[in-house]
């Protein structure tokens, strides 16, 4: 298994938002990716174990990994074992983030460089989900169908 790590921060109008995934990915001969979630043995260094966010955590980054790859045109599959994801006490934490930094780390995998305006277009996304209410998944499908380059 081939681990990447991110961290994500992003800092928008005085607030600082991040996230820090851990992904691991494997080849396999299969019709789908596979996705799986093993994050439930992680203590107390993330600030969605103290809020009771992993729950939404986890799903928001099933869905923006879900998104991604269905937007990219890959020949080989992949299982992606979510190893980590977590937040750091006094710098908030949301759903985009947490799945924006997903998103990254699938293409930090893959060698997919991605420009400044589309970094900005993930940062801007990150910062609107601060309007959500905290238990709703983001949109990563209706993100990744309006993005482009």
């Amino acid at each position: 298994m081939r681990k990447v790590s991110i961290k994500y921060i992003v800092v928008h109008a005085h607030t600082a938002t991040m996230a820090n995934v851990t992904l691991g990915f494997v080849p396999i001969q299969a019709p789908d990716h596979q996705i799986t979630i093993n994050t439930t043995h992680r203590g107390f260094a993330s600030q969605g174990n103290i809020e009771n966010g992993h729950t939404i955590w986890n799903a928001s980054a099933k869905v923006a990994l879900t998104a991604a790859l269905s937007h990219l045109a890959l020949s080989e599959r992949y299982k992606i074992t979510i190893l980590k994801l977590e937040g750091r006490l006094f710098i908030d934490t949301n759903n985009a983030a947490i799945g924006v930094a997903c998103i990254l780390a699938l293409y930090s995998f893959l060698a997919i460089d991605i420009s400044r305006e589309k970094r900005r277009k993930f940062d801007h996304f990150t910062h609107q989900n601060w309007q959500k209410p905290a238990d709703e998944t983001p949109n990563f499908e209706a993100f990744f169908s309006h993005l482009s380059d």
